[in-house]
């Protein structure tokens, strides 16, 4: 009965962080840049792809955590971005991306 009251909690607990973290509030470059400039904030970049399995684990347990997105939301401009989509190759040649989940 015990374990049912901790896996329960365990439960509710990850629901309600899911709803804090990181806001990733640019939709592209050119956003992250012109908000970065108006708000003195440097830009956090997550360079990922769609058929990353250790990128969907960011995305559902590190992202979430408010701690995390208390600090990111304070002092950066956060930005995902597909590195196989519209300028992700343009980035993955310019800065070496040769990895994913890489965080710019």
């Amino acid at each position: 009965m015990r374990f049912t009251y901790i896996l329960i909690f365990f439960c509710l607990s990850n629901i309600l962080v899911h709803a804090q973290g990181i806001a990733f509030q640019a939709n592209n470059w050119e956003e992250a840049v012109a908000l970065a400039r108006t708000e003195d904030k440097l830009i956090f970049l997550d360079a990922y792809t769609t058929w990353c399995a250790p990128c969907k684990v960011m995305d559902d347990y590190v992202f979430t955590h408010e701690l995390g997105g208390e600090l990111h939301n304070m002092n950066f401009i956060n930005l995902k971005m597909d590195m196989e989509k519209d300028i992700g190759p343009l980035f993955v040649s310019r800065y070496g991306v040769s990895a994913y989940p890489s965080f710019l």
